[in-house]
């Protein structure tokens, strides 16, 4: 059971670099959309929703056995002779259950902050295809109301 708790936190610093990231205002949403339309992200994304639930669900049951590790040195406390081994054992059990949850809550961060810049994108885009519908409808009715009017002799 030690590759699962030497593995997470670097799962909680890659997700808290990737949150990070994401915060960055650094990408305008027509360029999310351009990496979003990408051959690569389209078809990663097509599975980001399966592996962001099952990586959930992973995080979930080792969040659950650290619960249980600490309620169960816990419980053990009244019944054994406390040593330094005995608080090792319940610092790195506590120690698992902030790591397991702060990647649980980072995991669900990200997934919002993605769906919430899809949505951006999504609107920045039909906000351009819809600026661009009316400059161009704006043309026509000029050439047009140009062409109908009579001309001033």
């Amino acid at each position: 059971m030690v590759l699962p708790w030497t593995v997470s936190p670097v799962v909680l610093y890659a997700e808290i670099a990737i949150t990070f990231f994401l915060l960055l205002s650094w990408f305008r949403p027509i360029l999310w959309n351009k990496l979003a339309s990408s051959r690569l992200i389209t078809s990663v994304s097509k599975y980001f929703e399966i592996c962001s639930i099952a990586f959930l669900f992973v995080l979930t049951i080792l969040f659950a056995d650290a619960e249980r590790e600490v309620t169960k040195l816990i419980e053990l406390e009244d019944r054994i002779e406390i040593n330094a081994t005995y608080h090792m054992h319940l610092l790195r059990a506590k120690k698992n259950v902030y790591v397991s949850g702060l990647s649980i809550i980072f995991l669900l961060v990200i997934r919002h902050i993605m769906k919430s810049l899809r949505s951006d994108t999504q609107t920045e885009v039909a906000k351009s295809v819809a600026m661009l519908q009316t400059e161009n409808e704006c043309k026509t009715a000029r050439t047009l109301a140009n062409a109908l009017l009579p001309k001033p002799i």
